[in-house]
């Protein structure tokens, strides 16, 4: 290989990892967003009695299904992309960082692709069951969802995420530098 090739598959790889960051950071944003436009009003949470959930997912069973659907495909684009990223990612703090903290934001960045992964999938079963499933399938599997959420904090709803995770590893006189 010469030099010159080296050099563009370099540069490819970058773009790809940039492309796979902004898809990440898009799909997720787009989910949240869709999720406080087409859900319907009220929330339900483990702590929720059954009388108040089973009034929840019959207010609009079809509605609640499109959602959960569109919910479910958004997150698994944002998941994939996220697990994607992991590499370009990994990278820029072992070049700038330590090959610690690059192992650390590897493991907790594969950690949330995976868990943002199972809540995309409980929220298509959710989507398949629906209304047709008795009372506690449906509120197990949605409790099954609540603990696989905390890939979605990991993942972009605390302080930035990945991002305040490669703030906070990459050493503090690099950050007025390299952090966007």
């Amino acid at each position: 290989m010469t030099t010159a090739t080296l050099t563009r598959t370099s540069a490819q790889r970058r773009d790809l990892g940039a492309l796979t960051g902004a898809l990440y950071v898009l799909f997720f944003v787009a989910s949240l967003v869709i999720a406080g436009a087409l859900g319907p009003s009220g929330t339900v949470t483990p702590y929720s009695s059954d009388a108040e959930v089973q009034a929840y997912r019959l207010k609009d069973p079809a509605r609640l299904d499109d959602l959960f659907r569109i919910l479910g495909l958004l997150q698994g684009l944002s998941a994939l992309a996220l697990l994607a990223f992991v590499p370009c990612l990994t990278a820029f703090v072992r070049r700038y960082g330590s090959d610690a903290a690059a192992g650390m934001v590897r493991a907790l960045a594969t950690v949330a692709g995976a868990l943002l992964l199972l809540s995309a999938s409980t929220s298509w079963v959710l989507a398949q069951i629906s209304s047709k499933a008795e009372l506690s399938t449906y509120r197990a599997v949605s409790d099954l969802s609540i603990p696989s959420d905390c890939g979605d904090l990991l993942s972009g709803q605390l302080q930035g995420g990945v991002g305040a995770v490669v703030v906070l590893v990459v050493d503090r006189t690099l950050i007025p530098t390299y952090a966007v």
